[in-house]
């Protein structure tokens, strides 16, 4: 066995090689560069066939690393002890098939057969794609999968159907108090947050996004872990920090929440009806978690000299000015002393007991 270390073997264009076995093979990195055009190639033997096209691909390097320096980790799983690096002058514009070979001590402890076939995966920035039918290759060593016709090179691995490499997707909808006041949502930005489903709760992933009128937020969480719970955190300039009522579970590689449906989609039902949809209360200008006379002399102030502005705290509709709706929100919350609901806070609080009910109104 040649052990590469730190180095990488590089073939010449014209170079072949053969006799590599399960016990005796390069482990580690080795390297290529040849022209291909628009013909096929084996690319020196390296487990890598590639087909012959109609557009000229010119130069093409091909990186194959084994080992354990080759196997691919994503979101908890992981491929086989192989991955190719593939580049070319020109992109296979027309699409090209390529067949990977790899050696069945390369598998990592996976059986290829059944319900668990082998698939091929290629890297698409921060995710990964399947690119072939499942195919059972337990019975074949070197083991082969074809590829369907692919427009751009990148990196290529094999993982099984069991431990498949999916993407995780999240979709949160909420929505905002005063940006629903008028009945036309208005774009803005809020941060959603992810905690861990047991005290003290931290934070374990989150983004910042711009809400479209729908007040979808979509996006893909990178630290999240399949069949796990967190609480979903809302969190916006002006509101109150508002908790889902439960733990919400990934579940094949997916999560979706909408707090807008129902009070109860809230911990301790901290939201307000607006037209039809729940939202998250609006008037938390100093961010101390409870809207209260601090908050309410700020928007008031600004409202009196009629302040003009983007992104102010106490612009609480984002109309660009301090006004009378912005003042009239603040001060029914303020009224109401609405304040933001963790697990901790659970059994309710004997001052939570007498709050008038959620959806009353001072005025």
């Amino acid at each position: 066995m040649i052990i590469t270390n730190q180095f990488s073997l590089n073939l010449g264009a014209t170079a072949k090689l053969s006799g590599e076995t399960n016990s005796s093979y390069i482990l580690g990195s080795l390297s290529l560069s040849l022209p291909i055009g628009n013909s096929s190639s084996t690319c020196g033997n390296i487990g890598v066939i590639i087909s012959s096209g109609t557009d000229d691909l010119g130069a093409v390097s091909i990186t194959r690393i084994t080992g354990l320096d080759g196997q691919i980790n994503f979101n908890g799983e992981t491929g086989i002890n192989r991955k190719w690096i593939i580049n070319s002058t020109n992109a296979p514009s027309s699409g090209r098939s390529i067949t990977f070979n790899w050696l069945s001590s390369n598998d990592n402890g996976k059986n290829f057969k059944g319900s668990n076939k082998a698939e091929i995966w290629q890297s698409t920035g921060n995710s990964w794609s399947s690119i072939s039918s499942p195919t059972d290759v337990s019975l074949s060593n070197p083991r082969g999968v074809t590829t369907t016709s692919i427009y751009s090179f990148a990196t290529f691995t094999i993982c099984d159907q069991k431990s498949a490499f999916k993407q995780f997707s999240a979709s949160v909808t909420a929505m905002i108090e005063a940006l629903n006041e008028t009945g036309t949502y208005q774009p803005d930005t809020i941060q959603v947050l992810f905690a861990n489903n047991s005290y003290p709760h931290n934070i374990i992933d989150s983004v910042i996004a711009l809400q479209t009128t729908e007040a979808v937020v979509s996006f893909t969480p990178t630290k999240l872990a399949n069949s796990e719970s967190y609480f979903i955190v809302i969190k916006h300039r002006n509101s109150i920090e508002t908790w889902s009522t439960a733990p919400v579970t990934v579940n094949n590689y997916s999560l979706t929440y909408d707090f807008t449906t129902s009070a109860s989609q809230a911990l301790g039902s901290n939201m307000v009806l607006v037209g039809s949809k729940y939202c998250i209360y609006s008037g938390d200008i100093d961010q101390e978690g409870l809207i209260g006379n601090v908050d309410l002399t700020l928007v008031d102030n600004d409202a009196f000299f009629t302040t003009e502005g983007a992104c102010l705290a106490t612009d609480l509709d984002s109309d660009g000015l301090v006004g009378n709706v912005d003042l009239t929100i603040c001060d029914n919350n303020a009224f109401f002393l609405r304040e933001v609901m963790r697990p901790g806070d659970f059994p309710v609080k004997p001052k939570h007991i007498i709050y008038p009910a959620i959806n009353q109104t001072k005025n």
